[in-house]
């Protein structure tokens, strides 16, 4: 990695280069409906890392404040990558780990105008860092984007960056300004949450909940499309993906005094917060009242927790036990060790137990399933490809649904330790728990997989139970759905649903019918507005 005479060596050990005073058009009109619209930047010039964090810069910072690490990531490696890459770039940190560094170090995490036009390079409309040129020509990889290697359903089959996941940083040309990774390789996360660019007030609440944290730049799971310098990505609430990281900027080249300075008494790695409140907090409340329940959703069974749950009247907890976590070794080899520490915690801090049990979305599968000929994700119309959500069309599912209840409830004979039961099962609804988003803590689960808000039927059962449900419909009378559909298909068997073409907007319909919903599509149109049956 080259690094221009101007730059600056900062306390964190990162290379700072100046971005220089200008005025730059942000923003794109043949993008996403999010990136419009185009608007005008003007900075008086500021600092900003070569190069995204890596994990040993990282890593100093952890052991500097006793800043607990970041999880590994599910890709090839990751259960080492952290302490075994140093040249690569962090990941799995979320937006406030990433504000955290940059305040230790002395900076701040960029705006999104500044990150963009930054990224820029003084060039008045790149489409990317380094021009116009496609990411993969010619033999030549300008950045580290969704290839051959990476196994995505939607990678670029003919490309070839070198890498299957993330790449050291610094590994492909950097922009005119010295910046390297300002596409592809990792996200990057900005100051910033994901409103237009109209919004007269761009805060939600502090905690992030109704809100998204904007990254930017595209990452090693991007499509080259994604690599665009105007494209925003948003994680629900700020959180960890396997695919983003960030770096900082600094708006003097003089580090403050106390720049990456070791906290002195540092705490404990993932250290359980001090009961200094709890006392007040126990009396101010009272509890439900005899015979009423009260549940509390948590993650992991923390003791200290749990007791102040228990004194401020809780009596139970509620966690989400997904099959993954019980049969996760290999088909048949159940293992409940997890859950059976966490409920003698939960069962020791006199509360009981509400597991709620998930079977269906992406992250509660086992890798054995989603890698198995048995896995079938929900299939998306607009572009044919599957979700690793499982299709809640295939009934052949229910019957690894019935296994998972069944070994849990020989396994949890006790019911006294049950305030009740939950049942997670697969829908098109948020949370990222099917085909919808993206999310957060789902991805760093089972991976990227294919999301986004469109129409999830296209797989062979969604289409057999289409064709019955037409079927009982028309009362088999084939004649009278071609009339009212202006089709001619030739038995209920060959129905096919309506071809969609897709915009910029994965999920905008430019069918026959116009714009609208898919009931809308298929309701009795008039003349005119005739489907065509697609080629077979």
């Amino acid at each position: 990695m080259k690094v221009k005479p101007e730059s600056i060596r900062w306390p964190d050990g990162k290379t700072m280069v100046p971005i220089p005073a200008g005025e730059a058009q942000l923003g794109s009109t043949d993008g996403y409906a999010d990136e419009q619209p185009v608007h005008a930047f003007t900075t008086p010039g500021f600092l900003m890392d070569a190069t995204p964090v890596t994990n040993a810069e990282y890593r100093r910072f952890c052991e500097a404040t006793g800043h607990a690490p970041p999880a590994a990531p599910p890709f090839a490696g990751g259960k080492t990558y952290f302490a075994d890459c140093p040249e690569y770039p962090v990941v799995n940190v979320t937006a406030a780990d990433c504000a955290a560094y940059a305040a230790w170090a002395g900076k701040r995490l960029p705006t999104e105008a500044e990150w963009e036009y930054a990224a820029k390079g003084g060039r008045a409309n790149p489409r990317y860092p380094w021009g116009n040129a496609a990411p993969y020509d010619r033999g030549k990889a300008r950045a580290n984007f969704s290839d051959k290697n990476s196994g995505d359903p939607w990678c670029d089959h003919f490309a070839d960056d070198g890498y299957e996941a993330t790449s050291p940083v610094g590994s492909y040309p950097p922009n005119p300004y010295g910046l390297y990774d300002m596409a592809g390789n990792v996200y990057q996360y900005v100051n910033a949450w994901h409103l237009p660019y109209t919004a007269k007030e761009q805060t939600v609440s502090e905690d992030g909940w109704g809100g998204a944290r904007v990254c930017r730049g595209g990452s090693f799971h991007s499509p080259a499309a994604d690599l665009r310098l105007a494209r925003r990505h948003s994680i629900l609430g700020g959180g960890a993906n396997e695919a983003v990281g960030f770096r900082c900027v600094a708006d003097s080249p003089t580090p403050p005094a106390d720049a990456c300075a070791v906290t002195a008494g540092k705490k404990k790695q993932n250290a359980a917060p001090a009961l200094d409140y709890f006392p007040p907090l126990a009396a101010a409340c009272p509890g439900p009242g005899p015979g009423a329940e009260l549940c509390c959703g948590i993650g992991g069974a923390n003791p200290t927790e749990l007791a102040r749950l228990k004194a401020i009247g809780y009596t139970s907890v509620e966690q989400y036990v997904t099959w993954r976590t019980c049969e996760e070794k290999g088909k048949g080899q159940w293992d409940f060790s997890h859950w059976d520490a966490e409920l003698s915690a939960i069962r020791a801090a006199g509360l009981k137990w509400l597991p709620f049990l998930i079977a269906g979305p992406g992250y509660s599968l086992p890798d054995w399933f989603l890698h198995s000929p048995e896995h079938h994700g929900l299939c998306c119309a607009e572009h044919r490809i599957e979700s690793k959500v499982q299709s809640f069309w295939d009934k052949r599912f229910w019957r690894y649904v019935d296994r998972f209840l069944a070994a849990f409830a020989r396994h949890y004979q006790d019911h006294s330790v049950f305030e009740g039961l939950l049942f997670g099962i697969s829908g098109d609804f948020g949370e990222a728990i099917t085909s919808v988003w993206h999310g957060n803590w789902p991805t760093a689960t089972c991976g990227t997989y294919h999301a986004h808000a469109g129409y999830w039927c296209a797989d062979p059962f969604a289409l057999a139970d289409f064709r019955a449900a037409m079927r009982r419909r028309y009362k088999g009378d084939l004649a009278a759905l071609n009339r009212a559909w202006q089709t001619d298909f030739h038995s209920f068997d060959a129905l096919s649903f309506p071809p969609l073409t897709v915009g910029f907007d994965e999920c905008k319909i430019e069918g026959p019918a116009g714009e609208g919903s898919l009931p809308d599509l298929f309701a009795a149109r008039p003349a005119g507005a005739a489907l065509s049956q697609p080629a077979s």
